[in-house]
């Protein structure tokens, strides 16, 4: 509704195009939004190649690195 994803696609294609380097980008997200990300992507970044990696070890590892950051914290 606020327009927080088109707003995050134009800055990644404003830096696409202002770096002389490209490479990969590092989007972290919930798995929740990858959905519409992909079809916001399609519309409006046609030459970005988004690439998923998420796993129930991934999850499972960030819970762990959450819990030992929260752990740090106390």
């Amino acid at each position: 509704g606020l327009g927080k994803t088109i707003s995050a696609i134009a800055y990644l294609c404003c830096l696409r195009e202002s770096l002389t380097e490209t490479g990969p980008i590092l989007i972290a997200c919930p798995a929740t939004v990858i959905s519409q990300w992909n079809q916001e992507l399609a519309i409006w970044a046609e030459e970005s190649v988004p690439i998923h990696v998420y796993t129930t070890q991934t999850k499972s590892h960030i819970k762990d690195k959450m819990k030992f950051m929260q752990k740090i914290k106390e």
